[in-house]
């Protein structure tokens, strides 16, 4: 209930953010050199789909880079965003994905998205034993979440005794924050180290950890300097990076 509020507060999934982009190139770079699409058919499942966009996005880019037939699943807590989320070609289905099976077969399909979900929900683990139980033998499964907990700003403003930007400390306000933050429905809060422990107990292999920056474009100059320092550190350290993308395997 708490979720469904923030996402419908948020408008959660109406566009394609810069930082969308960056992770789906990734997706389809990693998917060109492990040559995971050999069938004439993809299924991908989107879990938190929200209205569908990244959704669309990502089945156009994988058709026009395979040639390949693809199907989209959008799982999505909020059944408001069923109209639009099959407007734009992909089948919904309404899920509470914390504590509900999913309503698929086992090894049904070639990807699981899951972009910035985990950190919402109170037993991730049955998400994650759920994703693994769709997904085929080497099947994909790609976990945004953000802000990571061991974000170098957040390290910062423990050092200075302010709250860091995750988790929430209230449902109507955040306390003790440096700047003001709308609470977004964050619960739970990942380093790399506890993302990749989480997704392992599953049964996955991770392939991959990408740090990225934080993605709001700034408004005054010291917000300029403060992003070209952010976008250094995510490069030199993705450990210490603002969104963390962990893409791991089945099998």
């Amino acid at each position: 209930m708490a979720y469904s509020h923030f996402l419908k507060k948020e408008s959660w999934g109406q566009k394609i953010e810069p930082w969308h982009r960056k992770a789906l190139g990734h997706v389809i770079r990693h998917l060109l050199k492990e040559k995971n699409v050999v069938s004439d058919q993809l299924r991908i499942l989107d879990i938190g789909c929200g209205k569908g966009v990244i959704s669309e996005y990502f089945m156009k880019n994988i058709k026009r880079c395979f040639h390949v037939n693809v199907e989209v699943y959008g799982i999505d807590i909020v059944e408001d965003f069923s109209m639009s989320v099959k407007s734009r070609g992909a089948r919904f289905y309404k899920c509470d994905v914390s504590f509900e099976k999913l309503p698929f077969p086992d090894d049904y399909f070639d990807i699981v998205l899951a972009f910035e979900v985990i950190e919402h929900l109170l037993i991730p683990e049955n998400f994650l034993h759920e994703a693994y139980r769709v997904l085929k033998n080497d099947g994909i499964i790609i976990i945004t979440t953000s802000p990571n907990l061991r974000w170098w700003a957040n390290i910062l403003l423990l050092i200075l005794g302010y709250q860091p930007y995750i988790p929430d400390t209230g449902f109507y306000k955040n306390y003790g924050t440096f700047s003001e933050v709308e609470p977004g429905g964050h619960i739970r809060a990942y380093t790399p180290k506890s993302l990749k422990e989480i997704v392992r107990s599953s049964g996955f292999r991770v392939v991959k950890l990408i740090g990225m920056p934080q993605p709001y474009q700034p408004n005054k100059k010291w917000k300029l300097l403060f992003k070209a320092w952010d976008k250094l550190v995510s490069k030199c350290f993705p450990g210490l990076a603002y969104d963390l993308m962990l893409i791991a395997k089945r099998g």
